[in-house]
């Protein structure tokens, strides 16, 4: 990209990824190769359905952003952006779903993924955690409401190269509630975090504002319980 080859200033400007770091460019960057097997299987029922979905994939002069002898204004290796000669990424997506009668249904989604840099054996940096979202919903008629479990695990699997911090799971619950007026008017109304719980993504950009409740070098945390109504017409 661009941003890739041409961060020229390595300032708080060129923070690059959001992740506390700053960023030099490279014009001297290959392009990526990324090679991609996946498969699928799906499996039915009448009250059941389960799906799999398995991927490996290999890329080719990955870039990345690589520690050099320069600073940054907080005294941190500047980052520029190089080439990795071969990484893999490998994971599976899981989706399932119950029906315990005609109007309560149990849901559920799984990801996970890990990358590994071939060359130094290394993990790659900045990858999700395994993370998934269980709902139990039930609808009658024109009526619908979820109670949802927003969950991710502990991510141990970070980049030591890229001096990479852990970060904790956290589970989150979520109630949402619908009606359909008529075929084009539909009323959401629910509550994100019901239980305020504090939590920081792994892949949340890091502060670099001072004068703030969050301290510079720390996670930006995730939304605390909110409140929401929607109208929605479709016409």
């Amino acid at each position: 990209s661009l941003l890739e080859r041409y961060l020229w200033t390595p300032l708080s400007a060129s923070a690059g990824r959001a992740d506390g770091r700053t960023y030099l460019g490279n014009t001297e960057l290959d392009p990526e190769t990324s090679f991609q097997f996946t498969a699928s299987a799906t499996h039915r029922s009448e009250q059941w359905e389960i799906r799999l979905a398995p991927y490996y994939n290999r890329v080719h002069n990955y870039i990345q952003g690589s520690p050099i002898e320069r600073m940054d204004p907080a005294g941190r290796s500047v980052l520029q952006f190089q080439n990795v000669d071969w990484v893999e990424l490998y994971g599976a997506e899981l989706a399932a779903s119950y029906e315990f009668t005609e109007q309560i249904e149990l849901a559920a989604q799984v990801t996970y993924v890990r990358g590994e840099n071939l060359d130094s054996h290394d993990n790659l940096y900045r990858i999700s955690p395994l993370h998934g979202l269980v709902d139990l919903g039930w609808h009658e008629g024109s009526w619908e409401a979820h109670l949802e479990l927003d969950w991710a695990a502990a991510q141990d699997d970070v980049s030591e190269f890229n001096d990479e911090s852990t970060t904790p799971g956290y589970a989150l619950l979520h109630l949402r509630g619908g009606y359909q007026l008529n075929a084009g008017t539909r009323v959401e109304i629910g509550i994100e975090n019901l239980f305020d719980q504090e939590y920081s993504p792994h892949l949340a950009g890091i502060n670099r504002v001072t004068g703030g409740d969050v301290a510079v070098g720390d996670s930006i945390p995730g939304a605390g319980r909110s409140f929401y109504a929607n109208l929605s017409w479709a016409f």
